[in-house]
């Protein structure tokens, strides 16, 4: 009987084994949500931004950080903080 081999990054936590899961059924890799999960994050920061627009920027952050495995869902944050951050630039 061959030997099972196990992958390290997934079984330091039954978290992660999940997520690894999750991530890969919805079409991304974990490497993928990563990187984008983090240039997002940084991107809509609430403490860029002011009174007007922190809070729908903290909406935002509590998106991102909720979809932070799921990859597809990233993409799809990604194009919503695209228009956030194009509407917060234009001066009234």
């Amino acid at each position: 009987m061959a030997k099972r081999r196990w992958n390290k990054d997934l079984i330091c936590s039954g978290v992660l084994v999940l997520g690894a899961w999750v991530t890969l059924w919805y079409g991304g890799s974990i490497s993928k949500a990563k990187k984008l999960y983090k240039a997002l994050i940084t991107r809509v920061h609430p403490d860029k931004f002011q009174n007007d627009k922190n809070e729908k920027a903290n909406e935002l952050a509590s998106r991102i950080t909720t979809a932070k495995r799921n990859y597809d869902e990233l993409c799809k944050l990604e194009i919503e903080v695209g228009q956030f951050l194009k509407d917060s630039s234009r001066i009234i």
